[in-house]
């Protein structure tokens, strides 16, 4: 998967287009706890580390990983 710089900082619709979801699936998400919560920025930016998503992406493989192996 490719992705940008870990350092960067994105907008709930540059998250969701890289999941591949819509921007309000993001936000329930992150409601769920399924998605690291964002960054707060002003009165009204939000905004994930890159580096934050790609650690979790990571967790979700690993654990898909120990399911199926587990079966």
């Amino acid at each position: 998967m490719n992705h940008p710089s870990k350092d960067k900082l994105l907008k709930a619709q540059e998250v969701a287009e890289w999941l591949g979801v819509s921007p309000s699936t993001v936000y329930r998400w992150v409601e769920k706890g399924n998605l690291p919560k964002p960054y707060v920025i002003g009165e009204t930016a939000t905004r994930w580390r890159t580096k934050d998503l790609v650690e979790w992406l990571e967790t979700k493989e690993r654990e898909k990983n120990e399911q199926d192996s587990e079966q």
